[in-house]
């Protein structure tokens, strides 16, 4: 939710392209398509739902594409209620509400 103390705040959920060792209820596969980046080309991503972090939006770096003219192309990733509700539930099992996925 939106608190007004706490407007240029903002939540992040690590992914990871490597696979964790030892898979746990709090982990989760995320297919992004297309992929995040031309640098994170791999379309799986893993949900580390126990990496949560509350950082200043000042702090955050958006990537970009390099477009052909020399100008920078910021896309949107939107996940959907699915995607959404898998990065919910892996969040939950990382702090301990859901301990069973």
């Amino acid at each position: 939710p939106k608190f007004r103390c706490r407007s240029m705040l903002t939540t992040v959920v690590c992914l990871s392209t490597a696979d964790p060792v030892v898979k746990m209820p709090y982990h989760g596969i995320l297919v992004l398509d297309p992929p995040i980046s031309p640098k994170f080309n791999n379309p799986t991503m893993w949900v580390k739902g126990d990496m949560i972090y509350t950082v200043s939006i000042s702090r955050l770096t958006r990537s970009f594409e390099l477009l052909s003219n020399g100008k920078r192309h910021y896309p949107a990733r939107v996940l959907n209620d699915e995607q959404m509700s898998l990065v919910l539930n892996c969040v939950l099992a990382g702090l301990g509400i859901i301990l069973d996925k």
